[in-house]
């Protein structure tokens, strides 16, 4: 069985990052409150909301519709 990751998961693991890290790092760029547990129910591929889309694709340099696309 081939284990398909979330874009983003695969963004903070390349960047060697928790997702704590991410989460901290998130709420230091915009409005957008971001928990541990935000970015885990996001990487399991919950929809993000506009102001989390945005902020994250921020902290990794990478479009929204990419960042939370499947890889």
């Amino acid at each position: 069985m081939t284990k398909i990751l979330t874009r983003l998961r695969r963004e903070r693991m390349l960047q060697a990052m928790t997702q704590q890290d991410v989460a901290a790092l998130a709420n230091t760029i915009g409005s957008a409150s971001i928990s541990q547990f935000r970015v885990s129910q996001l990487e399991r591929g919950l929809n993000p909301r506009p102001d989390e889309c945005k902020v994250l694709s921020e902290l990794f340099n990478v479009p929204p519709e990419e960042l939370f696309g499947r890889v």
